[in-house]
């Protein structure tokens, strides 16, 4: 038999109130066990992330510090090299001017015939289609003005520069020479037209910031692949800035060597009778070569004055 509890209106409001405070004690345990999670969750990803420091040895001790003086001073001579060749105020490429365009005309030829001995010194033959050098239109005429003379005299310190670099590296040939036919209106896309086999289809080209200007030309030849390296790393240590855009090599040799012609070499012997151990089946052959370069002229002024 179950006894009825009678309460007081103030024994009810009591237990109203114990029960709204159990409740909400229960709903702030709720909250605060989810806020414990996420922080639970952040102290383990900052923990992670601490053990990857430990790991990596990056503390900002004294020993760490000096790396990072020393990295940050050879950034610094390294950029103070780059700006220096890339103003190169007193480079060549710097020191063009406008010229008389009668004038002018004799300097390319005096050029062109110098890059021509020296090829016939180098054992490098040049081909019909490469014989002016890609300024075949001044061989008759001459240039329509003092302006184009100045954009005419960087295409020819650029091709004078590369011919040098691909003849010191004993190429065989050279066999077309490109460059771009905007002298007159530099960048203008309307000389895109040009039927001139000399002619590169391409423009001179500003960066987007007019620090610096590109001045496009081509050439193909034919040599070793190892001359090929040479002329690169040749041109990579030129005072002027050249930038290989593109890049095409194709083996002049069509077929591979028959397996009895190599039976055949390895029973050669040399002056001393003995047979050859070593036998270069392919990669040894002549490769024909059509790289376009950039040769990059800074616009940008001189570097600011230290304080």
């Amino acid at each position: 038999m179950s006894a009825k509890v009678s309460l007081t209106p103030l024994q009810w409001i009591a237990a109203g109130g114990a029960l709204g405070i159990a409740l909400l004690g229960g709903a702030g345990l709720f909250v605060l066990s989810g806020k414990l999670g996420d922080a639970q969750a952040a102290l383990e990803q900052q923990s992670s992330e601490y053990k990857g420091l430990v790991g990596r040895r990056t503390f900002p001790n004294e020993q760490n510090i000096a790396t990072l003086k020393a990295n940050n001073e050879a950034v610094k001579q390294a950029v103070a090299v780059a700006e220096k060749r890339l103003r190169g105020d007193d480079s060549e490429l710097a020191k063009i001017t406008e010229q008389d365009p009668i004038a002018f005309k004799e300097v390319i030829a005096a050029q062109v015939e110098k890059i021509r001995q020296a090829a016939a010194k180098g054992g490098v033959k040049i081909e019909p289609a490469a014989n002016e050098f890609a300024f075949a239109a001044y061989k008759s005429g001459k240039p329509s003005g003092a302006p184009a003379t100045k954009v005419l005299a960087k295409q020819l310190f650029a091709i004078r520069e590369i011919s040098t670099a691909l003849i010191d590296s004993h190429i065989a040939a050279i066999t077309a020479v490109r460059r771009t036919m905007d002298e007159d209106k530099p960048g203008n896309p309307s000389t895109l037209g040009s039927s001139s086999p000399e002619a590169l289809h391409g423009v001179i080209t500003p960066s987007d910031d007019h620090l610096y200007t590109v001045y496009p030309v081509e050439f193909e030849f034919t040599g070793t692949e190892r001359s090929l390296r040479d002329a690169l790393a040749a041109l990579s240590q030129n005072g002027a800035i050249f930038v290989p855009r593109y890049l095409t090599v194709s083996s002049l040799r069509a077929t591979a060597p028959a397996l009895n012609q190599l039976e055949t070499d390895s029973q050669q012997t040399n002056d001393k009778g003995k047979r050859r151990t070593f036998i270069v089946a392919m990669g040894g052959e002549m490769v024909h070569v059509r790289l376009r370069v950039d040769l990059i002229d800074w616009d940008g002024g001189a570097a600011p004055k230290k304080k």
